[in-house]
């Protein structure tokens, strides 16, 4: 399966990451099973990090089965 999300190859060892929904400045806060919530900025302490890049492509990967969003992962300097 190909995966709902993008990433550079060289960030692949930077985490933290963040999701962001692509083409906005939204970033994913919540994640239900039928729902997700966003917040604004990358610097919002309410979006959610995740601590690999495997982690990260899971949960976009529930993003878009919920709402067929495409997901840019981004690595972070808060956590």
């Amino acid at each position: 399966m190909m995966s709902s999300a993008v990433y550079h190859m060289d960030d692949k060892d930077s985490g933290p990451f963040t999701l962001r929904i692509c083409g906005t400045s939204e970033y994913i806060s919540t994640i239900m099973t039928d729902s997700i919530t966003t917040t604004k900025g990358m610097d919002s302490k309410a979006a959610l990090r995740f601590s690999t890049i495997e982690e990260a492509l899971e949960v976009a990967d529930q993003v878009w089965e919920i709402e067929e969003r495409r997901i840019s992962i981004e690595p972070t300097l808060l956590f």
